[in-house]
């Protein structure tokens, strides 16, 4: 291998790392909270519009649903089911990119890192306190989300 060989091979594990860093961040803006549900919208680059969600159930199937088209990262188990479901689909928000910035009541962006054990691992960022949490599983993830919300 020649010098310029081993530039672009450098160049190129350094694009895929920086790719995987940034492909499972994804921006959660919620705008409603009522009696401990919670409504908004998902955002990721490499989304052309935002997804709304109704409650944490849309919530985290709409992640999921990115993360499985996205394969990153990587499930290390199959889900199970009684019945195969039908793809889920969440209806896509036009002009998307002009509400981008901030929740009506909080925003967040979570970075799953792990699927493991049938559930997600990663952290957690609160954009308006500039807080920081890592979560163990989608439900410590939604719990974190709903304190916050509390908070505000």
């Amino acid at each position: 291998m020649t010098n310029r060989d081993d530039f672009y091979e450098y160049e190129r594990r350094r694009n895929v790392a920086r790719d995987s860093y940034t492909m499972n961040k994804i921006h959660v803006c919620v705008d409603v909270q009522n009696k401990k549900e919670i409504r908004g919208r998902v955002y990721h680059e490499n989304l052309p519009q935002a997804r709304y969600f109704e409650g944490a159930a849309q919530l985290l199937l709409s992640i999921e649903d990115f993360l499985d088209e996205a394969n990153y990262p990587a499930k290390s188990t199959e889900n199970r089911y009684f019945i195969k479901p039908r793809k889920y689909d969440m209806p896509d928000e036009p002009n998307a990119v002009e509400n981008r910035e901030k929740g009506k009541r909080a925003t967040f962006i979570v970075q799953v890192q792990y699927r493991q054990n049938s559930t997600w691992q990663g952290k957690v960022k609160w954009i308006e306190k500039d807080l920081e949490h890592s979560f163990r599983s989608a439900l410590e993830l939604i719990k974190l989300i709903d304190s916050s919300i509390e908070e505000t």
